[in-house]
């Protein structure tokens, strides 16, 4: 049962909480997610560490002005609902809160991986999910090279290559993170680097993490379970003899999970290009609907790809409806790529449009109150 995998949350903030107070916290037990609630006790939002990293969100700012919409779930939502919610979400933890709206403990996306596991099917290999082709670094790259593939591409770690020998990884999260901190006034920070431009010249040698997790692509999805769980680590290297062949994320596996309980997703895609870059296609609309999952419920998606002029160009149209209103967004482009992720750039803009519309609308109403 869910509610047997409930812990207390190592970190929990007040909207009234200033960043400067929390951050730190954040970083030095490597939290991602963390419930925000007000003097009442009842949850009111969620932080996501990466997200106030990539919006560079000042350590003055109130917790209140940053946070995203209050996702949870409750001790009776069943795993499959919580595994879609993960999946959908890509949050690291999930607020668990009771029938009155107060917070009373949250949920790993570790614990339910261990509790899933034994519910994979046996002959389910790493390969079967992993994600390939793979894109790989070298050592003497820049780190702007390494930011502008994973931002490409919708990935969020990429393999450190040494001629054909793994030398390390890189993480979005430890790259935008280290970007915030080089980005600070100098008086407010402490680092090897004198700004942001700096940092980005530099080699991914001298950023990357040498101690690499991984996996032979033929061993089943179960060992990868034990073996991210056991290291504490989201995702691991999958390697082919010496070779790199893929990477197999936390949110792989929750697939896997889903595929095999044929569990739904409220997606549908007509997609006419080649097999080749099906795979970006999809990073690139997974990365989208993370972020978009964190700021709408998404009822319904769907997304249409269609070659113009012999494969020429190609056109491509987005219909994403949540709780409360539908958006569209069109767009063309030579690179099918550019184009899913112009119209899905479009759907974003929209949303938070919507969004920022709701809350200010109902800030007035408060003040006249």
């Amino acid at each position: 049962m869910l509610s047997e995998l409930i812990q207390e949350p190592p970190v929990v903030v007040n909207i009234k909480d200033r960043l400067s107070s929390i951050i730190p916290k954040i970083r030095e037990l490597r939290i991602h997610t963390v419930p925000v609630v007000n003097d009442s006790s009842k949850l009111v939002g969620i932080v996501e560490y990466r997200d106030l990293l990539r919006r560079k969100a000042p350590l003055g700012s109130r917790v209140s002005s940053v946070m995203l919409p209050p996702h949870s779930i409750t001790p009776n939502t069943n795993i499959d609902t919580a595994v879609k919610r993960f999946y959908e979400t890509r949050l690291r933890e999930y607020p668990v809160i009771d029938n009155n709206g107060k917070l009373i403990g949250i949920l790993t996306r570790s614990r339910l991986l261990t509790a899933i596991k034994d519910q994979l099917p046996a002959n389910i290999k790493v390969e079967d999910y992993m994600t390939k082709p793979v894109l790989t670094i070298t050592p003497s790259d820049n780190v702007a090279k390494a930011r502008w593939l994973m931002i490409k591409h919708g990935i969020s770690r990429l393999p450190v290559v040494d001629g054909n020998k793994l030398a390390g990884i890189v993480s979005l999260t430890d790259l935008i993170e280290k970007i915030y901190y080089v980005s600070m006034p100098r008086r407010a920070r402490r680092g090897d680097y004198s700004g942001e431009e700096e940092f980005l010249a530099a080699p991914v040698s001298s950023i990357m993490t040498t101690q690499v997790y991984s996996i032979s692509f033929d061993k089943p999805l179960t060992k990868a379970v034990d073996l991210m769980v056991s290291k504490g680590v989201t995702g691991l290297v999958v390697v082919d003899g010496d070779g790199v062949a893929g990477v197999l994320s936390g949110s792989d596996i929750l697939k896997a999970y889903m595929d095999s309980r044929k569990i739904i997703l409220p997606i549908q895609a007509r997609i006419e290009i080649n097999d080749d870059a099906k795979p970006l296609i999809e990073k690139v609309i997974n990365n989208h609907l993370e972020k978009i999952n964190k700021l709408v419920n998404v009822v319904d998606f769907k997304v249409d790809i269609r070659s113009r002029d012999s494969g020429k160009r190609y056109e491509v149209t987005v219909r994403l409806k949540d709780d409360k209103e539908l958006h569209t967004a069109t767009a063309e482009d030579r690179d099918p790529v550019s184009a899913i992720r112009e119209a899905m750039d479009k759907i974003m803009q929209s949303i938070i449009k919507g969004v920022s519309k709701a809350r200010d609308t109902k800030r007035r109403g408060k003040t006249q109150e």
